[in-house]
């Protein structure tokens, strides 16, 4: 604090403005900060979490394109459609073995260990379907029509359910993973709100101090010096002059300002003393070249005006003295040559 107190009032005024200045440019810069962490949360987790579930639907949904062409690949006699059937069911694998490879590497991103055990489980099961897929196509080929329609309602059926069921559970946890993480965008909005908050009435309360400060070290100060400098002027120069020990242009005034009122009581008590007739007091030398001292050097040339007064008149005295007892003389030899 007396550091502070010490400081030019231009580096009082100066440092506060600046520290606000920066408080300001701080919260600012959060607030940006924290926005800019929202949005991408929000476009990086909420859009890919979107996409991803969009993906899980897709797949079962071409997977039950590629059920509905095995149905029809199974039933079809013209060899022709059969070959049209497998290049449509292949193509609707490699979509779907791409999906599959998109989520993973979405929820291994995320760090969702939960999907990436169930999309390695639906792997397996969209695995073990393309194998019985396989089978049935073979034993179609080899003329065991009833078997291949066997597999593909029983064992097959019951893989397709299992994988769509798998592919459902993902798409439900990313479901659950956007919410989260629009619940996270509100958690940090939240936080955000709180440091603005407190970073404000930080500042608020930043600004009271410098405002009690300012008023404490300068504007206090001030006013004693003013009610001291009309008491003075009023003719009051007993009245005392408070000073504190700082560096700053109040602290020079304070003591500028004792100086004079000590000076000033001199000069009084010095024409007090003249009045009263004691033409020995010493003013003080005062530098001829301080127009300071012009005050000082007057009243001293009015002291020695007055001694050089003082000693003419008691030589015009002793003057008249002697003339009065030249004449006492003379008139008492008129007297006594008239007796």
């Amino acid at each position: 604090m007396n550091h502070f107190k010490n400081l030019q009032t231009r580096s009082k005024l100066l440092l506060g403005f600046g520290v606000m200045c920066a408080l300001l440019i701080g919260l600012a810069a959060m607030a940006y900060r924290t926005l800019a962490e929202m949005q991408r949360n929000e476009r990086s987790v909420v859009g890919a979490s979107n996409d991803a579930k969009t993906s899980a639907r897709e797949i079962r949904a071409v997977q039950n394109g590629i059920r509905a062409l095995m149905m029809e690949r199974l039933l079809t006699q013209d060899g022709t459609q059969k070959a049209d059937l497998d290049r449509r069911i292949e193509a609707s694998s490699k979509e779907v073995a791409a999906g599959l490879d998109s989520l993973k590497a979405f929820v291994t991103k995320q760090g969702l260990a939960k999907d990436v055990a169930l999309l390695a489980q639906a792997e397996g099961e969209l695995a073990a379907y393309r194998e019985g897929r396989a089978e049935a196509r073979r034993l179609m080929d080899a003329g065991k029509r009833d078997e291949a329609l066997k597999l593909a309602a029983g064992t097959q059926s019951e893989r397709f359910e299992r994988s769509g069921g798998t592919l459902l559970s993902v798409s439900d946890d990313l479901d659950e993973h956007s919410t989260a993480a629009v619940a996270e965008s509100k958690r940090l909005f939240t936080k955000a709100v709180r440091i603005f908050v407190l970073v404000t009435l930080a500042a608020v309360l930043f600004a009271l101090l410098m405002v009690w400060s300012m008023n404490r070290l300068i504007a206090l100060p001030l006013r004693a010096v003013t009610s001291v400098a009309e008491r003075v002027s009023a003719g009051e120069l007993t009245v005392p002059v408070e000073t504190e020990e700082r560096s700053d242009e109040v602290g020079v005034l304070q003591r500028a300002f004792r100086n004079m009122v000590k000076e000033l009581q001199k000069f009084a008590s010095a024409a007090e003393r003249i009045a009263a007739g004691d033409l020995t007091v010493q003013i003080g030398a005062a530098d001829r070249a301080n127009h300071a001292g012009t005050l000082q050097r007057a009243l001293q040339t009015m002291v020695d005006n007055l001694r050089g007064l003082n000693r003419e008149l008691q030589s015009g005295f002793a003057v008249l003295a002697a003339s009065s007892t030249e004449i006492l003389a003379t008139v008492s030899q008129v007297a006594a040559s008239a007796s």
